[in-house]
């Protein structure tokens, strides 16, 4: 059975372009099914909030195939963008992520808070993955995981192969090489 290893790579500034490419190719459809797609102008707000010390992308092979961005709020976790390039989506690669930071918010003892558009593919893959439904309006829906008890939550999540990048390297994370391996 292959197991495959997506590395968690810390993002920097010069990740800009390759990102925000990233998620014009992921968010398309979706924004057009809102009525929302302006590339040129989502990618203006994307580029005034971008903050690499809150982003990591997600790799395969060497190959950036998504990132996200989370805030860590004083009560909850904020994922405000989870993106992958369309060849990425379906592989289960979303899943390890949404696994590894439903870990990081177990330990912390918060909840996972995020907003999708209401036509959005993105509403039916949170549901399947435990996150409930809050809130709702015309623009947006809200979206929770988890508790917000301290000492840490006791939920059950299925083990993922999810690897931050200063688990194995020492050098900088431009070096790293993610690869496939057998189980």
């Amino acid at each position: 059975m292959n197991e495959f290893v997506y590395c968690l790579v810390p993002a920097e500034k010069a990740d800009f372009d390759l990102l925000a490419d990233i998620r014009q190719k992921a968010m398309k459809e979706n924004m057009e099914a809102n009525g929302l797609f302006d590339h040129a102008l989502y990618r203006r707000y994307f580029e005034e909030s971008f903050n690499p010390a809150s982003t990591w992308k997600i790799v395969e092979d060497s190959e950036v195939l998504g990132f996200y961005v989370l805030w860590d709020k004083e009560d909850y976790l904020y994922l405000e963008r989870l993106y992958f390039l369309p060849k990425a989506q379906g592989r289960g690669i979303g899943a390890g992520a949404l696994n590894t930071l439903k870990q990081q918010a177990k330990q912390q003892g918060k909840l996972i808070k995020l907003e999708v558009l209401p036509k959005s593919r993105a509403n039916d893959f949170y549901l399947r993955h435990a996150f409930r439904l809050t809130e709702t309006n015309s623009t947006e829906n809200t979206y929770e995981w988890g508790c917000s008890r301290r000492p840490p939550c006791n939920y059950a999540t299925r083990e993922v192969r999810m690897i931050f990048v200063s688990e194995i390297l020492p050098e900088p994370a431009t070096q790293l090489s993610c690869r496939t391996s057998e189980a």
